[in-house]
């Protein structure tokens, strides 16, 4: 576009120019005149023109624009001073003819026209960039106007709501009815509350009871699957395993019964109880009865090991766990513990221990009576013998009840419970039992033994007292960790 403004150079191909272009002297003055003046005016509207120009664009255009507008005024000046150089050199003379000056006049007319055009597409863009900002600041407005009026009506409304009572009698009869709804609402919804509350705790507790209960029940089925077991095992073949047991507790008493089938220890007196004997008499009884009784402990806690205890024993032990398969129940065991059943599903260690330990002396002591009634193995007329055999019963009868008394009492004993005592008497002249008291007046496990302020003197030793004692204990861990 700004190149548009620049002087075309005027080439003279007529030949009347051709022949001014010579140096000849006819009208050499006048031509220059003319073409002088008609060039210079020429360029002076140039000029005028395209400073009026680029004045317009320095108006429109940024820094860098004009910066390049300069340089064409530049560059434009320096081609207008060519031509001045060209018009006013005095060797030569141009004469401008009217084709030419017709020429550029349109040439001016066309670039003016162009210029024109320009002006008029730069107004049209300003123009629309302008209208474009008010459309913007029109929306901008109008939205906060509608914020404005949603705010004033959201105020008029609450406004509206919040009516103060006392101005008239219209709003506090309004007023009172909305209270009235809103405090029955607010009973209603706190009655099905504190009942949604009480149903959600009710559930919530029948699921903790449910994850409480869940293991108890699955070791009650394996309890009773166990139970199960034990039956049929004990009930396949009875004569093999009563004699598997006889064998078991002879082999238990074997020491005991060695020291009492003595023939040295007739020509003693060793019923320290019923006879009063001299000191060294009554020195010679206690170590007898201690080391009969200390034999009989060491074997028994040898034969309860897990490999040289029989399974038969185990199962009739695990089996008087269960209140269904007991036949009797004895005083002192039964205030001590609950049996298990489906009341009681689980019962403590200490119980067990003790019922396991009651099932083990009963059976112990039903062999020892086999083998005092075999003329075989013992000769039941002697004195001693039946002495040391009641004074090993009543030992062993102390150890027990000393352990297990501490327990505290947890059953009651008024329900259906057949309790039996076992007595230790002579049913024939040679046979000794233990007979079947139903009537129970004490809490002794076997009655017919000494009393234990009789026994007195055994205990005077501190240190045989003390290792019987923990003899017992580890015997009844041995049953306590038995595998069936």
């Amino acid at each position: 576009m700004h190149h548009q403004n620049r002087l075309p150079t005027i080439k003279n191909t007529n030949k009347e120019q051709r022949s001014d272009s010579l140096d000849l002297p006819t009208n050499r003055q006048w031509v220059r005149k003319e073409t002088s003046q008609s060039s210079e005016r020429n360029v002076q509207n140039t000029e005028n023109y395209s400073i009026a120009h680029l004045e317009r664009n320095e108006q429109r255009y940024d820094a860098s624009q004009r910066a390049h507008n300069k340089n064409i005024l530049v560059q434009d000046e320096m081609n207008s001073h060519q031509l001045r150089q060209k018009t006013d050199i005095s060797s030569h003379k141009f004469k401008l003819n009217p084709v030419t000056n017709e020429y550029q006049n349109q040439k001016n007319q066309r670039q003016i026209r162009q210029n024109q055009n320009f002006d008029e597409v730069g107004q049209d863009t300003q123009e629309n960039q302008q209208n474009k900002k008010y459309l913007t600041l029109d929306t901008q407005t109008e939205r906060n106007q509608l914020v404005t009026v949603k705010r004033q009506a959201s105020l008029q409304q609450h406004k509206d709501k919040s009516i103060k009572p006392g101005r008239n009698i219209k709003g506090i009869r309004n007023f009172a009815g909305h209270a009235q709804n809103l405090l029955t609402n607010f009973t209603f919804q706190n009655k099905w509350l504190k009942k949604l509350k009480s149903i959600f705790q009710v559930a919530r507790a029948l699921c903790r009871i449910q994850i409480l209960i869940r293991p108890k029940r699955e070791q009650w089925d394996v309890a009773i699957s166990k139970e199960i077991d034990c039956k049929q095992e004990l009930s396949f073949n009875t004569t093999i395993n009563a004699i598997k047991i006889k064998q078991w507790c002879q082999m238990v008493f074997t020491k005991a019964i060695s020291i009492i089938q003595s023939e040295t220890l007739d020509d003693h007196k060793i019923n320290f109880i019923e006879n009063q004997l001299a000191p060294l008499q009554l020195d010679h009884a206690i170590n007898v009865t201690t080391q009969v009784f200390w034999y009989f402990m060491t074997s028994f806690e040898l034969f309860t090991n897990q490999k040289l205890f029989i399974r038969e024993f185990g199962l009739i032990m695990y089996k008087d766990l269960f209140e269904e398969q007991r036949k009797f129940f004895s005083k002192f065991v039964s205030k001590r513990t609950t049996y298990l059943s489906s009341k009681y599903k689980i019962i403590a260690d200490e119980q067990r221990v003790m019922i396991y330990s009651e099932s083990i002396i009963y059976n112990l002591l039903q062999g020892l009576m086999l083998s005092i009634n075999n003329p075989k193995v013992i000769n039941i007329n002697k004195p001693n013998s039946i002495f040391l055999i009641r004074v090993l019963i009543t030992l062993l009868q102390y150890l027990f009840m000393k352990t297990f008394t501490d327990l505290p009492t947890v059953n009651d004993l008024s329900g259906n419970y057949k309790l039996i005592q076992f007595k230790f008497a002579q049913v024939n002249k040679k046979d000794y039992a233990l007979q079947e008291c139903i009537q129970v007046e004490k809490e002794e496990l076997i009655i017919g033994t000494y009393r234990m302020d009789e026994l007195s003197p055994l205990f005077t030793k501190i240190s045989w007292h003390s290792s019987i004692k923990k003899c017992f204990k580890r015997i009844l861990n041995n049953l306590f960790l038995y595998k069936f």
